[in-house]
């Protein structure tokens, strides 16, 4: 499932970095993935964001529950132009 996601951020021009919270494991496959960092997850999800957030240097930041692989690069195209044109936008 996790391919999927990563397929789309790829295929997304906009994406800078990729960030991936696993829990200890899980990173095989991963962990020499070039241009992806892996982190720790956390105990809970709120742990997990805030241990990949801790890793994230860019102004707009996306966060994707992978077991859930809807997203498409054309979302997060769409995603980030409405935040390039409304940074206040929730």
């Amino acid at each position: 499932m996790i391919a999927w996601s990563l397929d789309a951020c790829r295929a997304c021009g906009a994406v800078r970095a990729i960030v991936v919270a696993v829990p200890a494991g899980y990173e095989h496959g991963l962990d020499g993935d070039e241009g992806l960092v892996v982190v720790d997850g956390g105990s809970t999800r709120a742990e997990s964001v805030s241990n990949a957030l801790a890793e994230v240097r860019t102004e707009f930041v996306a966060i994707h529950d992978a077991a859930r692989p809807l997203l498409t690069a054309a979302l997060l195209e769409a995603l980030v132009a409405e935040l390039a044109a409304d940074p206040e936008a929730d």
